[in-house]
């Protein structure tokens, strides 16, 4: 289920996240569900405990899960989720916008673009 890249500069410790986040966006997790435990996960991957221990708490700090003490880990409400990609979303998109005007786009060309890329 999970594939991670060890030649990529990206660290383990975020590429378990990012497929966690991942399948829970696209519903292979759903709310509630309980994710595998910390030695589940570790073991599958034939990595660190530490290593899955640490994906697990930044997704909780970040909303994606919750913790139930002697339970496990859990997904977390949908709704949640969709909030805490759109912001996210809209931080990248703020960003790319200032690299724009920065390299004098006008705000003429961005709005074509974005009324091209949602065929409005």
């Amino acid at each position: 289920m999970y594939q991670l890249n060890p030649t990529v500069k990206i660290p383990i410790y975020e590429q378990v996240k990012n497929m966690i986040i991942l399948y829970i966006t696209q519903g292979v997790y759903t709310p509630h569900e309980i994710l595998p435990s910390i030695r589940e996960l570790a073991s599958q991957l034939a990595i660190n405990p530490n290593t899955v221990s640490k994906a697990y708490k930044d997704l909780e700090q970040e909303g994606y899960i919750y913790s139930i003490i002697g339970k496990g880990s859990f997904v977390s409400e949908a709704s949640e989720i969709i909030s805490l990609e759109k912001t996210k979303a809209l931080k990248k998109f703020q960003k790319s916008v200032e690299r724009c005007q920065k390299s004098n786009i006008s705000s003429q060309d961005l709005i074509k673009l974005i009324k091209e890329t949602y065929h409005d």
